[in-house]
């Protein structure tokens, strides 16, 4: 039921975000849009400032992600998937130091955090008690687990506003300015793919933290901070 409320959530946040224009700063950006795209003073759309908030937006995703992939590689590394987590922390690794590039690698990698939840799932089902060294692996994942779910959570809402002011000032005022409106589409594909991409990521991350509460408990762990969290999903 929990699992079903958190993708329930992320739905009407995608479905609401279509309604809404511009988060605070895009307005601003824009002079406040018209549906038309046209800014309300007249003045041209900022393209250079919607692409700059696109590349923010694009840096909280691999926040996110950073954080997301730490946490599995933890838990598989305490549950004795070596392989995979040493994998795991290798992206890891790419998204926090700004090595990843383009839509297709976030697609890729988010398969990836669906490959995790399944072995860690796989895990706690086969779950003896952790040793000493492995209960300590798996408390260090803790900060990791409340921050992939308080940064996953803002995604959604984030990237849906983004999206439809972007498209807005496509199919309105840049028709007059194809170069700009061509620099625009650029970013604004990249977002698009990613949006279609963020249901798969929160529901194999929701499944991920479910499994990380269940098997903490198990093994004597406080996750009170991580369940503190679950309502960001």
């Amino acid at each position: 039921m929990q699992k079903n409320k958190g993708m329930m959530k992320l739905g009407l946040a995608l479905v609401m975000g279509s309604m809404m224009w511009a988060p605070v700063s895009s307005q601003a950006a824009f002079g406040g849009l018209t549906r038309g795209g046209q800014s309300e003073s007249g003045t041209a759309v900022d393209v250079d400032t919607l692409v700059d908030e696109q590349k923010v937006l694009m840096g909280k995703l691999h926040s996110a992600m950073s954080e997301i992939l730490q946490a599995q590689s933890l838990t598989l590394e305490a549950q004795g998937f070596r392989e995979q987590a040493a994998a795991t922390k290798a992206v890891a690794g790419n998204y926090a130091s700004g090595n990843v590039s383009g839509a297709d690698a976030v697609k890729r990698d988010i398969q990836m955090t669906r490959e995790n939840q399944e072995l860690i799932e796989k895990g706690v089902s086969e779950s003896e008690a952790l040793s000493s060294e492995g209960l300590k692996t798996l408390t260090s994942a803790l900060p990791h687990y409340v921050e992939g779910t308080r940064q996953s959570g803002q995604l959604g809402e984030a990237f849906q506003a983004w999206t439809a002011s972007s498209q807005s000032a496509v199919s309105g005022s840049l028709r007059s300015n194809p170069m700009k409106a061509r620099k625009l589409k650029g970013a604004l594909s990249e977002a698009t793919a990613v949006l279609s991409s963020l249901p798969d990521l929160i529901s194999a991350w929701s499944g991920t933290t479910r499994s990380f509460i269940g098997y903490g408990r198990s093994n004597n762990v406080d996750v009170s901070d991580v369940e503190a969290r679950l309502g960001d999903l």
